[in-house]
């Protein structure tokens, strides 16, 4: 499980591949779970940091997703949708 602040660490992406290059096959087991709230804080970044992890097999889910952010526009491959999101209740 990441942290929000692994995330906003400089050195994020570098510790994962590193990780990664030490675990033969881990990638296709690691998932990184981003909500929304924290890709918003730099969300240029944030999505290049994504697409770099996505790019080394990592799997990308975003969580307490709203519909304000076009999914196409990012590098997940799941979006956990609270069940008041999908069927509109508080």
């Amino acid at each position: 499980m990441f942290r929000p602040q692994q995330l906003r660490d400089q050195h994020f992406v570098q510790d994962v591949q590193h990780a990664l290059a030490s675990q033969e096959g881990l990638q296709s087991a690691l998932e990184v779970e981003i909500t929304e709230s924290l890709l918003m804080e730099d969300i240029e970044r944030n999505i290049e940091r994504l697409k770099t992890l996505r790019n080394l097999g990592v799997t990308i889910a975003i969580g307490r997703f709203r519909d304000r952010i076009l999914v196409a526009e990012l590098p997940c491959q799941a979006c956990r949708w609270t069940r008041s999101r999908l069927t509109g209740r508080s």
